[in-house]
Parts: C-alpha cells; sequence; structure tokens
C-alpha cells in the first residue's frame, strides 16, 4: 500500500528534541498553516540536520504516519544567516519565532503571516533589530484583525491632534488626556504607518532616536500581548541585548 506524501514549503520557527536522534519541528506554511512534523536522525551530522534550523526556509516531503507526519526529504531553500551574525540578531531571531508561535494556529491558516515573515526574512543585513521587529508586530497585529485604528481616537473615532497622543496598553491611542498614560508624539504615529505601507528594509532605515526606537517597540509590545493574551518574553531579553550592543 503506498503511503501518502505531502509536500510543504515553509519556514521552520520551532524544533525540540524527541528519542535520541529526532526533533519535533514545527513550519509556517506557505499557506499560513502552522504544521507539526518528525525529523529523524537530524540530531547527528547528516545533509537533513543542516537544513533544520530556526528561520530556514525548507521543502519537505512528508509521509503521513502515525500522529504527526514523518519527514522523509528536506530542502533547504534559503537560510537566514543575516539574523544570526550578532548577539541582538540572535535573539531578533528568537523574538520572531515566538511571535509566530504565539500568533499562528494549527487549526487556521492565514497567508498573510508567512508572507511578513518571508518578506523580512528578505532584509539582507540587520542594523535596528528594534524597529525590525517593531515592524513584524504591527504587520501580525494587522494580519490578525487586532490592529487599533492609528489616526483616530480608539473610543470615540476622534480624529488625534496634530502632536501625538496618548498610548492606551489594551489597544489604540485616545485624543484626550488619560490619567498615568504616556504621550506619543505624532512623529512615532507617522512611523506606524510608514512600517505598514513600506518594506521592512525602508522600516528599517527609519531616522528614529534609539529612544524612540525603545518606544515605539514597548507600544507594539504591549498591543501585541493584549492581543494574543501572552507574554513576549524574548521581547525583554531583545531591548537588553540592543542596549548592550550599543
Amino acid at each position: 500500500m503506498a503511503i501518502a506524501q505531502t509536500l510543504v514549503t515553509g519556514i521552520i520557527f520551532r524544533m525540540f528534541n524527541a528519542q535520541e536522534s529526532d526533533k519535533v519541528v514545527h513550519i509556517l506554511a506557505a499557506d499560513g498553516s502552522r504544521i507539526s512534523c518528525v525529523a529523524t536522525g537530524v540530531r547527528k551530522q547528516t545533509r537533513k540536520a543542516h537544513a533544520v534550523d530556526l528561520l530556514n526556509l525548507v521543502e519537505v516531503k512528508l509521509n503521513q504516519l502515525g500522529e504527526l507526519p514523518m519527514v522523509n526529504e528536506i530542502k533547504l531553500v534559503e537560510q537566514a544567516n543575516q539574523f544570526k551574525l550578532t548577539y541582538p540578531d540572535l535573539i531578533l531571531s528568537q523574538f520572531i519565532c515566538e511571535l509566530i508561535n504565539l500568533s499562528v494556529h494549527e487549526a487556521e491558516a492565514e497567508v498573510g503571516f508567512y508572507r511578513n515573515v518571508k518578506a523580512l526574512l528578505e532584509v539582507k543585513k540587520v542594523t535596528r533589530p528594534l524597529m525590525l521587529a517593531s515592524a513584524l508586530m504591527l504587520r501580525f497585529l494587522y494580519v490578525g484583525g487586532h490592529l487599533p485604528p492609528l489616526g483616530q481616537d480608539v473610543g470615540s473615532g476622534e480624529k488625534l491632534g496634530a502632536s501625538g497622543a496618548w498610548f492606551l496598553p489594551e489597544g489604540g491611542y485616545s485624543a484626550n488626556e488619560v490619567a498615568n498614560a504616556d504621550f506619543v508624539p505624532a512623529r512615532l504615529i507617522k512611523t506606524q504607518h510608514f512600517m505598514l505601507e513600506n518594506t521592512f528594509a525602508q522600516a528599517q532605515n527609519v531616522a528614529l532616536s534609539p529612544e524612540e526606537q525603545v518606544q515605539l517597540f514597548q507600544i507594539h509590545v504591549q498591543w501585541t500581548q493584549a492581543a494574543l493574551q501572552a507574554e513576549l518574553k524574548s521581547a525583554k531579553i531583545l531591548l537588553e541585548a540592543v542596549t548592550i550592543s550599543v
């Protein structure tokens, strides 16, 4: 009897050891779905092991056997080595993988998640990790239907003032002053629009000060955590890594 096989193209975002030499691998597939599979023998030095690494774009032939499909063949399409050159780059790669893991579910396929991660991995050189992380969170919020209106008060629909607005951790801005809320200058809100409308490379090059980059990153972290109802544990580590590198 022939064994059913499936060919999948996608990005590896999670993996952990199983048995003596195997790994369970999670892939963000090109159709936006999440696929879990078992790659046998990859903890040994084999050609297959070379392909199984975080953020690698791979083509995988899966055998539909047992509870999890087994990797029959795996082909490395592209490595994201530019995200693994420095300590901040490595932490950024962990952040990307954690965001995918929290956002993408096996029961739901959303191609926008895959397209945005693939577009991010096309950035040739990482110079501002926080800007890339901010842009990815903003796009994930949009794809997931959680992005609040950026140009108006989230409650009243009132247009935001020319100078800026007050940040709401649960999502959005208030046109009127809110007690214990941080004020966000219009410059950062305009940057959010720019991030949504342009490439990751262009978003990375927006001329924000280090302090502005941190503020924007923290806004997006809080919005994302509120939307996902989960903590982005690598966010604090990424902030510390960028501070150390500076």
